[in-house]
């Protein structure tokens, strides 16, 4: 094999490795960001159903490269909460695996929940069942990122949850 050969053979196998690096790199990320994750399912006979899974990575690239304007950010009527939504999703990132939030009727059932890193919201009517699923981490990220205003706008709320300690309350003989 001649000089000039090798030296093809070699420029192509280093791209051919930095490509394949790359993609497993891109690969592994999606992975660890997660996805969000919606199904519907109508419940009358024949009935739609639709499932959508978009990769998380998508809703920061478009986030971070899509130039937010002001009517596009939470309103006046917000802003003085803003602090407390900021808080509530850094606590629920923190927060242990569990129920937020269930609601049971005589035809409806709503359950809001952190699972496995991901907030979880069923929802499971007369009509239809609606399942979405989101990284918590990805909340954290779009809630941070449609802050009103400039950063630094307003105060920082700090909010805890913790798996509950205290003991059953018994029913009233």
């Amino acid at each position: 094999m001649s000089r000039r050969a090798r030296i093809v053979l070699i420029v192509a196998l280093a791209i051919a490795s930095t490509t394949v690096l790359a993609v497993g790199a891109g690969a592994v990320y999606v992975y660890r960001d997660g996805m969000i994750d919606v199904h519907v399912q109508e419940k009358e006979p024949g009935g739609t159903a639709i499932h959508v899974m978009v990769p998380t990575v998508f809703v920061r690239v478009v986030l971070a490269f899509v130039p937010l304007s002001p009517d596009m950010r939470p309103g006046p009527e917000v802003r003085p909460w803003w602090p407390v939504v900021e808080a509530a999703s850094s606590a629920i990132a923190g927060a242990p695996d569990g129920v937020f939030v269930q609601v049971d009727g005589p035809d409806e059932h709503v359950r809001i929940a952190k699972e496995d890193g991901r907030l979880v919201v069923d929802v499971d009517d007369t009509d239809a069942r609606v399942r979405v699923s989101v990284p918590v981490r990805a909340v954290e990220y779009v809630v941070r990122r449609i802050r009103p205003g400039e950063s630094g706008w307003c105060p920082r709320a700090r909010i805890r949850i913790t798996a509950s300690t205290r003991a059953p309350v018994a029913p009233p003989a």
